[in-house]
């Protein structure tokens, strides 16, 4: 029997270093919302009491891990040496986290953010989301997918559209500022370093209305060119050039060997 699970995830993707001082302010975000830092570590199990100063003590070079109120976790990630990826915050909590959007366009703004995104994952969902390289299922009966932001996969093209989708100045340079402007959403998010897309007007609607969802999500589909997109891209997506250090995934042999990766992965998950 399947564990019928609803859960927010989002992501934020960055190049910038997470400098003391803006990890310092995503932490008093944290703080400060919902989400409520209970337990900290720089690796699992989280075991520790939270205080933002022991927190700030794994900077540099360790990724920090929190759990929050109930079953809501984050990371504040740092790259990794040898490998082309970014610096990145991740939430998750359970049920609709309808006060994580503008945690989200809060971060993404003061990290100079290349990509962010927040969605709902659930039954509901389940069937759109399957087969993305974006979401994977944890279990054999769980009922949601898990969100994977990683840079590897945008190396494939765009995620499926989310509810809330940031684009970063790699993106506004690679699609045009106008064309992600003139999106056929319900609400369109800028500022000088982004352009956000909101698909419909509340969170809930991925629980509550999935069809006004669906339609949205393939209005903005048909607005970006197919190969932008990881789903209809074909031989050679239209990615951005990212300025990281290390290892990068951007030759036709790579992006060959990830789409197998991710395939063996969905089949073992079956």
């Amino acid at each position: 029997m399947r564990k019928e699970r609803i859960v927010t995830y989002d992501a934020v993707l960055t190049t910038r270093p997470l400098e003391r001082d803006a990890v310092d302010v995503v932490l008093q975000g944290l703080e400060a919302s919902p989400f409520a830092p209970k337990l900290v570590s720089s690796h699992e199990p989280i075991k520790l009491a939270y205080e933002r100063e022991r927190a700030l003590g794994f900077l540099p070079g360790r990724s920090i891990l929190l759990k929050g109120r109930g079953n809501a976790a984050a990371q504040i990630i740092g790259k990794h040496p040898k490998v082309a990826m970014h610096n990145g915050v991740t939430l998750e909590a359970d049920g609709v986290a309808s006060w994580m959007p503008q945690l989200t366009l809060n971060t993404m703004a003061l990290l100079d953010g290349d990509f962010a995104c927040v969605h709902v994952s659930g039954p509901s969902e389940l069937q759109a989301l399957s087969g993305s390289s974006f979401w994977r299922r944890l279990s054999r009966d769980s009922d949601h997918l898990a969100l994977g932001l990683e840079t590897r996969w945008l190396q494939l093209g765009l995620p499926d559209p989310m509810w809330l989708m940031v684009f970063g100045k790699p993106y506004i340079e690679l699609i045009g500022r106008e064309v992600l402007r003139r999106a056929p959403v319900a609400r369109v998010i800028e500022n000088a370093s982004y352009v956000g897309w909101q698909l419909t007007d509340s969170l809930e609607d991925v629980v509550k209305n999935h069809e006004a969802v669906a339609t949205a999500r393939e209005r903005v589909r048909n607005h970006i060119a197919p190969e932008f997109w990881e789903r209809t891209a074909a031989g050679s997506p239209k990615v951005p050039r990212f300025p990281l250090e290390g290892r990068s995934y951007d030759t036709a042999a790579d992006l060959v060997r990830l789409r197998q990766i991710r395939a063996r992965d969905d089949e073992r998950q079956r």
